[in-house]
């Protein structure tokens, strides 16, 4: 039975929790992502906290700067896609630091929140959704394509003061890389790594209190 929570706040995510996850039975209690918006519409902004980190046989992109956005017109829902992207990233390839450009090619992370069916609790996931073709890390003389249609897990969400702190340590992540400074390789035991917090404002700027109902 779907557990009615008070719109306590929205919350988010993003980077990278997935796959609607619909409660088929009446034991099944779903989670939610939360607002406090008069109307139900919350504009969702992510920004990391310190480095967030994704790491191939290719090497280990880093990003200094990854922020994330998504809209709600629900004060609770159970899935929130976020846009994302990335700044100021850089590869390292052969113990070099190489400046490295992200290109998301319209692909974005839509985060499902965990939910319990029959006492048994089902983790919060991402699915990578929207793709126009593969995400891409382009760096001189490497490029490292990620695989579309990925549900992935790995994220934790906690409360704070009015937002939301998302930890993802998210690991087999599906990729291919090639390019003489990496050399041509794929696997699906990529890792991606950061910490980011979420925050909510109405449609003129004002700040909105979001939460997540966190599992048991």
């Amino acid at each position: 039975m779907t557990r009615n929570l008070k719109a306590l706040g929205l919350a988010l995510i993003a980077v990278f929790a997935m796959g609607a996850i619909v409660a088929s039975s009446a034991s099944a209690t779903s989670f939610h992502f939360n607002s406090n918006a008069a109307d139900g519409h919350t504009i969702l902004n992510g920004e990391q906290i310190g480095v967030h980190k994704f790491n191939t046989t290719a090497g280990e992109v880093t990003c200094e700067v990854a922020k994330f956005t998504g809209t709600t017109t629900s004060n609770t829902v159970t899935d929130v896609t976020i846009k994302p992207t990335y700044e100021k990233c850089h590869i390292v390839i052969f113990g070099s630091k190489v400046s490295a450009t992200v290109n998301m090619n319209g692909c974005e992370y839509t985060a499902t929140s965990h939910q319990t069916v029959a006492g048994v609790t089902t983790a919060a996931t991402i699915h990578l959704v929207n793709c126009t073709k593969e995400a891409e890390v382009v760096a001189a003389g490497c490029t490292v394509k990620i695989a579309t249609g990925q549900t992935l897990g790995g994220q934790t969400f906690s409360n704070g003061a009015g937002d939301v702190k998302l930890v993802t340590n998210t690991e087999g992540i599906k990729y291919s890389h090639s390019g003489f400074t990496c050399g041509t390789g794929s696997g699906s035991n990529g890792t991606y790594k950061g910490e980011t917090t979420i925050k909510g404002t109405n449609t003129v700027g004002g700040s909105l209190t979001v939460s997540y109902d966190v599992a048991p």
